[in-house]
């Protein structure tokens, strides 16, 4: 690669069939940073148009393409590519910038995509904090309270869905395996609607810790609650009690 003076007072170089680059001007070095080869320079979609076009099959082309200026942190400039093949081994590349209303507006646009980038991944971050807060509400909407050596509290609040049970079921679980009761009273008292997604995670659960040899009692059941805790009770034997009261002073005496 080397440099040659008073060729033409434009950027220009001359290319190999492979593209590596054998002479250039001093405004070719003034407009990119040059490397060994002239794909080098160019941004990711210009390289495929390059190697499309500029070959030596296509005597003389001209095509738009972007090209990395001097300090590769700036956008690529768009530039007019004029391309002469000499013989089947060197082609002579002219490249003129565009007009400067192009470059502001391809310079603008490079703005916008970077704050539209910024954006986006502002609206990640705030997307994965809702999650969280989200999971952590739904965590504290089931809390584990050791009553006695032997019982246990879940007091459920809110509407049951799936989001929330699968949430909670895992500290549930390992709450209840941790603490060794033999008995845990669930307290529905506070629960809204009973979704049948969230009706079908929390009969997951409950199975789980029968399964840990844990008796499961279930309290506070409304009138609403009661036709699908009802199918649960068929399939795995729940006790219920009224109210937490009673509970209390049956399993915790």
């Amino acid at each position: 690669m080397k440099l040659v003076e008073n060729f033409f007072s434009v950027p220009y170089l001359v290319i190999n069939k492979h593209y590596e680059i054998l002479f250039f001007t001093k405004e070719m070095e003034e407009l990119s940073a040059l490397t060994g080869n002239f794909l080098e320079l160019l941004d990711e979609g210009s390289i495929s148009k390059v190697q499309e076009e500029v070959v030596p099959a296509k005597n003389k082309i001209k095509m738009e393409i972007n090209i990395y200026q001097q300090e590769r942190k700036l956008d690529p400039l768009l530039v007019d590519l004029y391309v002469n093949w000499k013989n089947d081994f060197q082609a002579e590349l002219m490249i003129l910038p565009k007009d400067q209303r192009v470059s502001d507006i391809t310079v603008s646009l490079g703005k916008l995509r970077s704050r539209l980038n910024n954006t986006n991944f502002e609206l990640l971050e705030e997307k994965e904090k809702l999650q969280e807060a989200i999971d952590e509400n739904n965590r504290l909407s089931a809390p584990f309270i050791e009553l006695s050596s032997t019982t246990a509290l879940v007091p459920l609040f809110g509407d049951l869905n799936e989001e929330k049970m699968y949430t909670v079921s895992e500290y549930l679980l390992e709450s209840a395996q941790q603490a060794d009761k033999e008995t845990i009273l669930v307290d529905l008292t506070a629960v809204g609607e009973i979704q049948h997604d969230g009706m079908i995670v929390f009969q997951n659960v409950v199975q789980s810790l029968s399964y840990m040899g844990i008796e499961i009692v279930v309290i506070g059941v409304k009138p609403n609650h009661a036709q699908r805790i009802n199918q649960l009770q068929l399939k795995l034997g729940l006790r219920f009690i009224s109210s937490l009261h009673q509970a209390v002073q049956k399993y915790c005496h």
